[in-house]
């Protein structure tokens, strides 16, 4: 086995593994409430140390090498977007910390999209899908769609001076470890279930305002290229190895 070859590999793999992710990022710079991924890299031990076969043999320089690198898992930034102002009235958007509860593809899930509309039902809803959402019990908000809708920073869904549902801003445990869709709607998992949501109380909505992506786009941009460059001097690494291996081969191993 060339060991420099499986080590360029590596590093080539991590690259644009690196690559997808902050490409997606990238393309989500316009997405409202949409929160980034980061990934990094992780050094990889030897084989025998890895797998903890410790007494076979190996070559001592060549573990000194290591195995190469493996991206990390993929981590959700729940970095603060900028809030824009829309001056529309059932536009919300989230100061802090916490998630608006929506019901997404028949169940429970959060958003930071707060871009909301009133279905014919009557049952506010998250416009870009009509997905229902949810007040603190966890049940449809109703409204009367005839009168105009003021909404608290508290949450407080009010219609002539009455307050008439009020909406779930909550928050869970570690949210980094949900699951997220590719429109930015977070769904919970084995890890963090619908039971972990609690009241969040050191946030408040801003009523006819937005949250934008918290993707910087330079910095996405950045790292896009980072990556590329790093995977194409490594594929360049692979190539040279592949043209050394051809001439250990064709000269060295030549009979005279």
């Amino acid at each position: 086995m060339n060991y420099g070859l499986y080590l360029a590999a590596s590093g080539a793999s991590s690259a644009m593994a690196r690559q997808n992710v902050y490409s997606n990022n990238l393309a989500n710079a316009s997405t409202v409430g949409f929160k980034p991924d980061f990934i990094g890299t992780r050094f990889r031990e030897a084989v025998r140390q890895e797998d903890n076969l410790m007494w076979l043999d190996s070559n001592a320089m060549l573990e000194k090498l290591g195995g190469g690198v493996l991206p990390t898992a993929t981590m959700i930034s729940l970095t603060q977007g900028p809030l824009r102002e829309t001056g529309d009235p059932l536009d919300v958007a989230i100061q802090g910390e916490g998630f608006l509860m929506v019901t997404y593809q028949g169940e429970p899930a959060l958003t930071r999209d707060g871009r909301l509309s009133v279905s014919h039902e009557g049952h506010l809803v998250r416009a870009t899908d009509g997905a229902e959402v949810l007040d603190d019990g966890g049940s449809p908000i109703t409204v009367d769609r005839a009168i105009p809708i003021e909404i608290t920073n508290d949450g407080e869904v009010m219609q002539a001076g009455a307050t008439v549902g009020e909406l779930a801003l909550v928050t869970v445990p570690d949210a980094t470890q949900m699951t997220k869709g590719s429109d930015g709607t977070f769904m919970f998992n084995d890890q963090v279930n619908v039971q972990d949501a609690a009241q969040t109380v050191n946030s408040e909505l801003k009523q006819g305002m937005v949250e934008d992506s918290a993707v910087n786009a330079i910095g996405a941009l950045n790292a896009i290229t980072g990556a590329s460059r790093a995977a194409q001097g490594n594929m360049r690494m692979i190539a040279a190895m592949w043209e050394v291996m051809g001439l250990a081969v064709n000269r060295l191993g030549r009979v005279n």
